[in-house]
């Protein structure tokens, strides 16, 4: 396959898998469909103890944003706020951004 074949088919997969196990979110004052990964749980040493934490791999397509996410932007689904922690190379995920998620708002 030519490399402009194996690009369109990356993005209309990619698109195949929004549109069938999307989840809407909240992000930038709109409703859009994006595929979170489960909740990878972590505990952390704080002063006082340790502290539950968890987070998510989120992938947005690239075509319904107009720009790429930014770290410490925030989103809004299951009724709580989400902040970007990390924004991942887009090089091996054409056509998709790919995000990290804490949970809570960002300070």
């Amino acid at each position: 396959m030519q490399a402009a074949s194996i690009s369109a088919f990356r993005l209309k997969s990619a698109a195949t898998i929004h549109s069938a196990h999307g989840v809407a979110v909240n992000f930038r004052g709109a409703s859009l469909h994006v595929v979170l990964s489960p909740v990878r749980t972590s505990l952390d040493l704080e002063t006082g103890g340790l502290a539950a934490g968890g987070e998510h791999t989120c992938r947005f397509l690239a075509s319904s944003l107009a720009t790429a996410p930014t770290r410490g932007e925030q989103m809004q689904f299951n009724g709580r706020k989400y902040t970007i922690a990390e924004v991942k190379d887009t090089i091996s995920t054409p056509g998709e951004y790919v995000v990290i998620l804490k949970s809570g708002s960002k300070s």
